[in-house]
């Protein structure tokens, strides 16, 4: 029987660490050792009984030849299969694919098809899968029977039917028990307690085995254990060490010595123990022994559980610190004697391994027993385990001294164990350990990687902030920065924040633990034919040494991108370069994009080294500004920046100057320059810049029109690059059209120019006409002497000034050259003519400027030059006029401003002298009325309606306006033509103009002034209120005061007397107190007074008064206000004083008194003089006032008593309380008066110089510890302190040192009787410094190998920290070393050299006693393999505190290695195209050894780091090598598409000196790509083959290369080495058949690599044949393709055509000519199909009917005729044949058909 115990024995040989498991179970007759692994507890279930799965490996065989046994094992992993499991290819499968196979259970005897009973078999969908039966077989190989107890593995393959996935294998385990018995029922039922049942079975064991339990039965009952110390004894035995750490020496290196000492183990008694001692090598390096002891345990029996008869013990097993249990298995065979073994390792798979391994604790979970049976004791697993075990060891015995229940149990463990996994292997590591992330999305990701580890391996992965881990393999994604645990076969991939690398790091790295950290195998003792062989399984331990390295690079990268557009049409522009720049100037440039493509866009992709760049534009397209603006680009990891930039076109400008021709710029006449329309239009076709928009203006199209300014210019801008042309479509006013069309080019002229500027002169001809006067009287005669001689002038209207009545002003221009000889004036002649010169076109006006005597000119005429007529006059023929009349206008005035009252209705009445009556003038608008009074305008006048006869009138008012008062001085005026009149501009009538006067209303202000004054005194002065003189006022406006005429000045504004706030006037108050503003203007006004009077204060509140008009007949308004001013009032304080501190001082009691006397303001006596007025008493403030109501005058005060403490003073203290002014209102008189008290003199000082020191704190405590005083010291005077009470003692205590000083002892001093200064001393003591340096370097002490993939190894080199002796250092001053006083002579000056150090042998080097300050340190000599550390290290040894007398720096300093880097370039060989994925190994040529062990830690040729070249064909090793070793470099995998190179480049690194960081060692290899050369040819002709298409794909049926084939070989480069492709057809020549694929693996070889396809012909057999299926000759045939074009044309022969060639497609055989005696056949059809085997097409031609002949030659015809009867039966005859012949002819070819 079997026992499995996890106690576990770690053996190291080699490199390699092996695990054994010891089986050890003894009974009186047989042994089996099998030792018991601990492991470590991962996950609890059922409590102690279920630990976690252990990672297991597979590793070398121990020794010699393994038993025949575990056959089954073998076969599994032997056999090649072709077919994959389904966990192989799980992720090709759909969900409805996948079919579950689940165990099945029969009973012998059962009718079970295993070939096509499915049952137990879960198929989603039977469409999707095809499930096909393949064998079903045990452990030894024979087919599937239900004759008997047994166990089968059944297999069967899955075919999916709708897709292309693969077929894949799955399999069951199908058991075949025995029927039981309602018996045994029971039986297996009953309590595992029950030690007397047993089983109706236990009749087929043998007569021995009965034997062997009565001679065991005394032992069983006198060591029998429970179930529960059973289990207590397993559980025990879990966590024991089974190695000894002292010397290493395993569980199963004590046993086997023991064998080979032969002790005697199997003869030990229950509790006996036998020693012996085992060789061993002790850590001095000499032999030794180690005493080993055995002892018996207690033994266990089958029947306490229902499984038999046969019993077990353990043994326990001591050396050292280990204490392990092994146990016996096997049944029947005699147990193994004394002697020597052989122990051989099962390779993993094996079934033998399988059971030991999973019926134990050997994996860590019990399974089997937890899914199956969890109530079984921990006895009873192990007794069905060690059965199991058994039977998998092939034993013919196996089920020795157990029953039914046992083998039932027995084997249903074997068939779950054999149908595990294998062995876990504990290796592990990453499809890929170093990636770098990507975009994806909104975030970023790994490509996604595989945990390649065993499904039982697990590891954790410890997140960080952000991360999150998708598991591809469940569908599952964690938490970010959460802990995910994964198993081997695991496919996953991590995914990050696009911000990652800045917002938590840059890298993400982890070196992670396995979850199994032992490799666990089974081995087998082979003891020999006689007796029984052990089984063991234990782990072979290498404890915390599996980890896996795992790194992720976070991406930073970043796209910027652009779009271009043209600003104005929004099209897309091509060629605008824009560079990328680091700072805002656009000076550093980063790179330059490309330039933007057809579609405007351009990127570039950037690795992220600022938050922000600038984007700025280098060159543009054609026809386009350069964009000088720089653009602010934010970069954003992972993400693109878009900017939307355009470029603004260059536009042309076209200036149009238009000029005279004559004056050039100046126009004449009133013809303008302005106004002149241009057309301009297109010389060519004007096209857009973009290239998109295209032709913006055909040939000769109007574009745009341009009008000229005043200046004759215009100009029109923004126009597109081309050739133009301007044509004046309108003149402008006063000028002829101009018809000549002026050129103008606008080509471009660079980015730099944004507007191409062109100007185009274009002169003008004005127009011109003379104008003739005709000079005639008025009288109806022909005087002619009154018209010759009459001279005129011409004025431009444009040039002359229009008057205010509308008239010219004829003076503020000169008249117009109207003769030839340039005058302005012409002269009728003597026939009344006058002719001017052609005047430019204008507007004239004429004046006659020279009369005859006593005539009136005529009137101004007007004159319009519109035509250009230079040559024909206008002719104007003119008058004489001389009649005259006189109208009266009454102008209302201000007799203060005399201007004109603006305001209407003022009435007046006009009175006729001559007549003696009132003037009465009708009007007939709007109705007929008589006028007998007239009223003024808004503007102050108003004009009578008709004109007056000459006499004489008078004006009267009737009503004044408002603010006015009514005149009665009338006005008298002459109507007659000596009077001065004006023409009315409008009517031509004679007006005379009246001026009539009115005063305007004013206001008159009284101001009375008021205030206190002295009248008497009785215990305080008494006062009362009475007028004021002296008092002076000043009157402002409170708002604008306006003349009284409402006139307004130039902007329209009313015009004022005063603005607001304006003064208006200043007066003073009289002795009544009154003074009086006259003459004010209506309106409101405030009254401020100005100057208070004697010993009065000022009023500065204003008082408002306001002048409002009453009517016509009221002159003047008078209004009256009254003003207060308060008195001066005096205020007298005394303030009572310490003569020393100026403090105040309470209690002082003073007198008052008046210096004058004091009288009233009637001048009565009030106060004599020197009479005490009032007592004052100083309060707590020390402040004495006086609370009288003094008048101003003189006073003095005297101290009538001192406050306590204080001697009284004598002193008289006078005040002076005269008035101070009008702005002040108390005149406030204060004096002081002080004392003196003692004085106590306190110095600080340094112990050493006695230099007096600043900055202690210090405090003088009573004897009461109350704080009198504290302050902080000053070198420059001693503290000194008031106010002592003479004869106390006080405590001088220091609180804080001065800065640099220990804090001082008390000193206590008492202070005397005397006004004379008391002195007190206390000093100080300084601290020192010191320098301790702690000086370290780093010494190699080990080395991890951290990751083993192909593409990655890598070693780190482990380096310790140790002490560096005789390192140097120079102490230098950093500062000048002051003395603390501040005062003494420095200790040191800066940059001093102090002293020079070294390190100990401990690494310390020492400087004691040093003043206080800061140093620094340099160091000048370091140790071997270092790099001198020129840092210079500041040393702060200045003051911490008063209570630190010793102040320490001490440091650790480390120095750097000196290190190496190693870098390797792989580049294509001839180019310097570098390449990516080259795999190179870094290699120690030598042995490297520990620095502080002297261990080897990499062994000469050893790998140190495995490593690929990266997209840049560069490769930077990691590996941190030691100073002083050899190296090399060769490559072990080249790139993709490339042949290896095996070259081997050597290298050493030794030390470089101390000043050289790093020593850098740079290699180049070179690689030639694979070449593979591609033939098509004929298979006839064996030539190259035209016209074929053909495609190269890889095993993934990714596309690789795409060709047609030509007359040479096609050549392929760089396929990859070792993959396999395939060459396609996928379309053949014409006439050819589409050849087979054919498949290719690529060697790793430069020579050139061939491949070739060949291809056949189409073939096609044309048989013509009669009805029978004879070939007919003599047919003329022709084939038609699909567009009906002849292919081929034939006669047909006895023989079928044969033809070769012919284009796959559908063709038509067409027959021209039918042989003679046939009819011609209808079309036949047919395809020629794409196969190379001979196609057959068939036409069928039928006979012609037969015709008679006679012998004339002439056809007679024996048809019926009309009317005809004879031969009518062989006519039917005839016919009936004919139908039967169709009939059969149809029949035979349906059938042949």
């Amino acid at each position: 029987m079997v026992l499995t115990v996890p106690n576990s024995t770690s053996l190291r040989k080699g490199g390699d660490w092996f695990h054994i498991e010891k089986y050890d179970l003894t009974t009186n007759n047989h042994r089996e050792f099998i030792r018991k692994e601990g492991f470590k507890r991962m996950k609890v279930k059922k409590k102690a009984r279920r630990v976690v799965s252990g990672l297991l490996t597979a590793v070398t065989v121990l020794s010699t030849i393994l038993s025949p046994v575990a056959s089954y094992a073998s076969d599994d992993t032997g056999t090649q299969k072709k077919v994959p499991y389904y966990k192989e290819i799980k992720d090709q499968l759909d969900e409805d694919e996948v079919v579950k196979a689940n165990d099945y259970e029969l009973h012998v005897g059962d009718t079970f098809d295993v070939e096509s009973d499915f049952t137990g078999l879960e198929i989603l969908d039977d469409n999707k899968v095809k499930v096909t039966f393949q064998e079903a077989k045990d452990t030894d190989g024979n087919d599937f029977s239900t004759d008997y107890e047994n166990t089968y593995k059944a297999v069967y393959y899955v075919e999916p039917q709708t897709t292309d996935h693969p077929t894949y294998q799955i399999n069951r385990k199908i058991v075949v028990k025995e029927a039981k018995s309602s018996d045994e029922s029971n039986k297996a039922n009953s309590s595992d307690q029950d030690a007397g049942s047993s089983d109706t079975t236990e009749a087929e064991d043998s007569d021995a085995d009965s034997n062997i339990e009565e001679s065991v039965a005394g032992k069983e009952n006198s060591a029998k254990l429970t179930d529960e110390e059973f289990d207590a004894e397993i559980e025990a035995t879990e966590d024991q060490e089974t190695v000894d750490p002292e010397t290493g020496i395993t569980l199963s290196e004590v046993l086997q010595e023991a064998t080979e000492q032969e002790v005697p183990i199997s003869e030990l008694e229950v509790g006996e123990t036998v020693t012996f001692d085992m060789p061993v090598m002790l850590a001095s390096g000499d032999t030794g022994v180690k005493s080993v002891s055995v002892t018996a345990g207690p033994w266990y029996h089958y029947a306490d559980y229902g499984l038999g008869s046969y019993l077990t013990c353990p043994y326990y097993v001591s050396w050292g610190s280990i204490n392990a249990t092994a146990y016996c298995v096997q049944p029947s065979k005699k147990g193994p004697d004394n002697g020597t073994y052989t122990i051989q390792k099962l390779e993993d798979g094996k079934t033998l391994a399988k059971v030991c391994y999973y019926g134990t604790k050997a994996s860590e979970e019990n399974g089997f027993f937890d899914e199956k049976h969890p109530d079984f004791s921990a006895g009873k697993r192990f007794i069905i385990t060690h059965i199991a075990a058994a039977y998998a060891n092939g034993s013919s015995d196996w089920a020795s001294g157990t029953n039914a229940t046992g083998k039932n149990l027995a084997m249903e463990l074997y068939n779950y164990c054999v149908n595990m996994p294998d062995i876990p292997d504990v290796n592990m590591s990453f499809s890929e350990s170093n990636v770098k992330a990507y975009v994806e999305g909104n975030s970023q990701r790994t490509k996604t990687i595989t945990f390649q580890a065993d499904q039982l391996q697990t590891i954790t992965f410890n997140l960080p902030q952000g991360v999150k881990l998708v598991n591809v393999s469940t569908g599952k994604t964690s938490a970010a920065g959460t802990s995910v645990e994964i198993s081997g076969g695991t496919q996953f991939y991590l995914t990050a924040p696009l911000t990652q690398a800045e917002d938590v790091n840059a890298e993400f790295s982890a070196t992670m633990k396995g979850s199994i950290d032992k490799e666990y195998s089974a081995y087998k003792i082979v003891t020999g034919s006689g007796t029984q062989d052990l089984a063991l399984v234990f782990g072979e331990g290498v404890g915390n040494e599996k980890y896996v390295d795992f790194k992720v690079t976070w991406t930073k990268e970043c796209k910027v991108s652009i779009v271009k557009k043209d600003q104005d049409t929004g099209n897309a522009l091509a060629g605008a370069v824009y560079g990328i720049y680091s700072d805002p100037d656009c000076t550093k440039l980063i790179a330059q994009m490309p330039a933007t493509d057809q579609n405007g866009a351009s990127q570039i992709t950037l690795e992220k080294t600022q938050e922000v760049v600038y984007l700025k534009e280098i060159s543009v397209p054609t026809g386009y500004q350069i964009d000088t603006k720089s653009y602010n680009v934010t970069l954003n990891i992972g993400k693109t920046t878009i900017k939307n930039v355009t470029d603004k076109r260059v536009n042309a400008r076209i200036s149009l100057a238009k000029q005279d021709a004559e004056t050039g710029n100046q126009a004449q006449g009133v013809a303008t320059l302005k106004g002149a329309v241009y057309g301009l239009y297109a010389r060519e076709d004007i096209v857009h810049p973009d290239g998109r928009t295209g032709i913006l203006y055909k040939k000769d199209t109007l574009i745009t029109s341009l009008t000229t300014d005043k200046n004759g210019e215009a100009d029109v801008t923004d126009l597109y690059l081309g050739k133009y042309y301007l044509k004046e479509l309108t003149a402008p006013v006063g000028y002829v059209l101009d018809e000549t069309e002026h050129e103008v080019d606008c080509s471009y002229e660079g980015a730099t120019v944004p507007t191409v500027e062109r100007t185009a002169v274009c002169k003008e001809t004005v127009i011109k006409q003379p104008f003739q006067i005709i000079k005639a009287a008025n009288n109806g005669k022909t005087d002619a002497d009154l018209l010759q001689g009459v001279g005129f002038s011409a004025w431009l209207v444009s040039d002359l000034k229009v008057n205010a009545d509308g008239s010219y002003d004829f003076s503020s221009a000169n008249p117009v050259v109207l003769t030839a000889d340039g005058q302005t004036e012409m002269f009728t002649d003597e026939k009344g003519y006058a002719k001017s010169i052609p005047l430019p076109y204008g507007t004239y006006v004429v004046r006659e400027t020279t009369s005859k005597h006593n005539y009136a000119p005529v009137d101004d005429f007007i004159i319009k030059i519109t035509e250009n007529h230079p040559d024909t006059p206008q002719t104007w023929r003119v008058l004489l006029d001389n009649e005259f009349k006189a109208k009266l206008k009454i102008i209302k005035k201000d007799d203060e401003t005399q201007k004109s009252v603006l305001l209407a209705n003022t009435e007046f009445k006009v009175y006729d002298l001559d007549n003696g009556k009132y003037v009465e003038q009708a009007t007939s608008y709007p109705k007929p009325t008589v006028h007998k009074s007239y009223f003024t305008n808004e503007e102050g006048y108003l004009v009578l309606p008709n004109n007056l006869k000459p006499g004489n009138y008078r004006i009267e008012e009737v009503t004044a306006p408002e603010g006015y008062t009514i005149s009665k001085n009338y006005v008298t005026v002459s109507v007659d033509t000596d009077t001065a009149y004006l023409i009315d501009p409008i009517t031509g009538d004679a007006v005379i103009d009246v001026e009539y006067t009115n005063h305007p209303v004013k206001g008159q202000l009284k101001i009375y002034k008021q205030g206190e004054m002295l009248t008497g005194y009785e215990k305080d002065f008494q006062y009362e209120m009475r007028g004021l003189s002296g008092a002076e006022f000043e009157v402002y406006a409170a708002e604008n005061i306006y003349t009284a005429d409402h006139q307004v000045d130039e902007n329209g504004e009313r015009t004022m007397y005063f603005a607001k706030d304006a003064l208006v006037a200043t007066v003073t108050t009289g002795e009544d107190g009154y003074a009086t503003v006259k003459n004010l203007p209506l309106g409101s006004y405030y009254v401020k007074e100005k100057n208070a009077p004697e010993s009065y204060v000022l009023n500065t509140v204003p008082e408002n008064v306001e002048f409002a008009y009453a009517d016509q007949n009221t002159a003047v308004v008078k209004k009256e206000i009254s003003v207060t001013d308060e008195r001066q009032k005096v205020s007298i304080t005394v303030e009572k004083q310490d003569q020393e501190t100026g403090k105040t001082v309470a209690g002082a009691v003073f007198g008052i008194y008046n210096s004058k006397d004091i009288k009233s303001a009637d001048g009565k006596l009030l106060v004599k003089a020197d009479t005490l007025l009032q007592k004052m008493t100083s309060d707590e403030e020390g402040q004495a006032v006086c609370t009288l109501d003094l008048p101003l005058g003189s006073y003095y005060v005297k101290e009538l008593e001192a406050p306590d403490g204080y001697v009284s003073s004598d002193e008289v203290l006078t005040f002076d309380a005269s008035y101070q002014g009008q702005d002040v209102q108390t005149v406030t008189l204060k004096s002081v008066k002080k004392n003196q008290p003692t004085t106590v003199e306190i110095t600080k000082s340094d112990v050493t110089t006695g230099v007096e020191l600043d900055g202690a704190y210090l405090k003088v405590t009573d004897k009461d510890g109350n704080v009198v005083d504290s302050w902080t010291s000053s070198k420059d005077a001693p503290h000194v302190i008031k106010y002592l009470k003479a004869g106390e003692t006080y405590t001088l205590h220091e609180e804080f040192a001065p800065h640099g000083y220990l804090v001082a002892n008390d000193v206590t001093f008492t202070v005397k009787e005397t006004a004379d200064v008391q002195k007190v001393e206390m000093k100080d003591e300084v601290p020192v410094g010191q320098l301790l340096i702690n000086k370290k370097g780093e010494f190699l002490d080990s080395v991890t190998l951290i990751d083993k993939v192909k593409g990655v190894v890598e070693h780190i080199f482990n380096y310790i920290t140790g002490n560096l002796s005789d390192v140097t250092f120079e102490v230098y001053a950093e500062e000048d070393i002051k003395a603390a006083d501040g005062v003494s002579e420095d200790y040191y000056k800066a940059d001093e050299l102090i002293a020079t150090i070294k390190t100990d042998e401990t690494g310390i080097a020492k400087l004691e006693n040093l003043p206080l300050g800061k140093y620094y340190v340099k160091e000048k000599g370091t140790a071997y393999g270092h790099v001198l550390d020129d840092e210079i290290r500041h040393v702060d040894l200045s003051y911490v505190d008063q209570n630190t007398p010793v102040v320490v720096y001490d440091e650790d300093w480390q120095n750097n290695r000196q290190r190496v880097e190693v870098n390797v370039l792989k580049k294509e060989k001839d180019t310097d195209r570098t390449l990516e994925g080259a795999v190179f190994g870094l290699y120690a040529k030598e042995d490297i050894k520990s620095e502080t062990t002297g261990k080897v830690l990499i062994e000469a040729d050893e790998i140190i780091e495995l490593k690929s070249t990266d997209q840049d064909g560069k490769i930077t090793f990691a590996a941190d090598l030691p100073v002083g070793a050899s190296y090399y470099i060769k490559e072990l995998y080249a790139p993709d598409g490339f042949v290896t190179n095996d070259e081997v480049k050597e290298f050493t690194f030794d030390y470089a000196g101390e000043d050289q960081p790093t020593v850098t060692f740079d290699f180049e290899f070179e690689n030639q790509p694979t070449v593979v050369e591609f033939t098509k040819s004929s298979l006839t002709t064996g030539k190259e083959l035209p016209g074929c298409k053909l495609k190269v794909v890889d095993a993934e049926g990714n596309v690789v290369d795409e060709w047609t084939s030509g007359k040479e070989a096609h050549v392929i480069r760089e396929l990859t080495v070792g993959k396999e492709y395939t060459l396609v057809e996928t379309k053949p020549a014409d006439g050819y058949v589409t050849a087979e694929s054919v498949k290719f693996t690529i060697e790793d070889t430069a020579d050139i690599q061939k491949v070739e396809m060949k291809d056949d012909v189409t073939k096609l057999e044309i048989s013509k044949q009669d009805i029978a299926g004879k070939e007919l000759p003599g047919a003329k045939l022709t084939i038609l393709d699909q567009d009906g074009k002849v292919v081929e044309s034939w006669t047909s022969t006895d023989k079928a055509h044969y033809i070769e060639r012919l284009p796959i497609g559908k063709y038509t055989l067409r027959e021209e000519t039918a042989p003679e005696g046939y009819l011609i056949a209808k079309d036949v059809e047919f395809e020629v199909k794409d196969t190379g085997e001979v196609q057959h097409v068939t036409m069928v031609d039928e006979e012609k009917p037969a015709e008679k002949t006679p012998e004339s030659g002439k056809p007679v015809s024996d048809a019926p005729k009309t009317g005809d009867n004879s031969n009518l039966w062989l006519w039917f005859m005839l016919l009936g044949m004919s139908a039967a012949g169709a009939g059969t002819f149809a029949f035979m070819r349906k059938k042949k058909h």
